[in-house]
This record gives C-alpha cells, structure tokens and sequence, in this order.
C-alpha cells in the first residue's frame, strides 16, 4: 500500500508527533498511526535524498477535432405558445390591429432592436424567442424599434 508509506515518510520528515496526531484523523484509515519517529538532527534531515522521485504528470488531453457547434435554429410558427403569448405573427400584415394598438404601419421584425439577423436576412434569431429563428417580416408586442 504505496499511500501509508508516503503518508508515513511524510510524517516522518515532520518528525513531530502532535502532527503525527493530527493528519491521522485526517487520514481515513483503518490503520493505526504509525508511532513518532526519532527527531534527527536538523543537517542529518537536509542531506538525506527524497524517498522516492514525484510521479509524472499526466499528459494533457488531446485536443477535440471538431469544434462544437450550436443548436440549430427552428423557426418560430404563429401557433408556438410563447409566439401567441406575445401576438407574434410571422407576417406583420395580418397583425389584429384591435388587439394590438401598439402596433404601426412599417413595424416588423427586421427593424426592431431585438432581431438579431444581418440585414437582409428574411429570417434570423430573436432575443425574445431564444433558439426560434423568427421572420423579418414578423411582429410581436415586444416590438422595439431599432435606435438611429
């Protein structure tokens, strides 16, 4: 058992028993504490070569090969229950104006702060529906228009 005679060489270049005592019930063993060693003298302790050399370090692992990618994006459809929470509609012209007076002629997806497609795009994610690719020519009641 390689552990109790480390444990004991190391206790022994301490050469005290009160530290003896207290890494013991530390130490999770059924074994008894090995007894205190003699105390050397302080240049007998220096010249004496480690018992035996530190272990290697493990290799490091090897490198993935292929980077990880994100989740697809799924598209965002009028029938999603967050998407009718929020009165998405994946064309703003059929937006119910009576039940959405926020809205205004020209207020879509692709120009509201929270898209975050390319411009161009016909359809990109939205910070609102994250994981959900909405179209740019869409529109809920979280409509921010996008500043300057």
């Amino acid at each position: 058992m390689n552990t109790l005679k480390d444990r004991r060489h190391f206790l022994k270049l301490l050469g005290g028993s009160a530290a003896a005592a207290g890494l013991a019930a530390c130490g999770g063993s059924e074994e008894p504490a090995a007894p205190p060693a003699k105390s050397e003298p302080p240049a007998a302790a220096e010249a004496k070569p480690p018992a035996s050399p530190d272990p290697a370090p493990e290799a490091a692992p090897e490198p993935a090969t292929a980077m990880p990618t994100e989740p697809e994006l799924v598209p965002l459809t009028d029938d999603d229950p967050q998407a009718k929470a929020l009165a998405y509609v994946s064309d703003a012209s059929r937006v119910d104006r009576t039940a959405q007076p926020r809205f205004e002629d020209g207020q879509a997806c692709a120009n509201c702060a929270l898209f975050m497609g390319a411009a161009g795009d016909s359809n990109g994610p939205c910070s609102i529906f994250p994981g959900r690719l909405v179209s740019a020519k869409g529109w809920c009641s979280v409509y921010a228009p996008k500043a300057g």
